[in-house]
């Protein structure tokens, strides 16, 4: 896969962020992984679309995606 299909592959799935149906551990959901993946490819598409999805976030998802994005890099 390219980077475009990756990004746009995380993107899509960023959407999961329902703990009650997409949970993976205690609060954080396969979007905020998939979000912090974003940040973690370091490239200026995926770091622009990281920021993009971050902009759309209330503030309780933006720290947790910042914690985990945290521990991946």
């Amino acid at each position: 896969m390219c980077n475009e299909e990756i990004i746009s592959k995380l993107s899509y799935i960023s959407k999961f962020r329902d703990p009650n149906v997409n949970k993976l551990f205690g609060i954080d959901t396969i979007g905020h992984y998939s979000i912090a993946a974003l940040l973690a490819i370091d490239t200026p598409e995926s770091k622009s679309k990281y920021e993009e999805l971050m902009a759309d976030l209330d503030e309780w998802d933006q720290e947790i995606v910042e914690r985990i994005a945290a521990g991946m890099s």
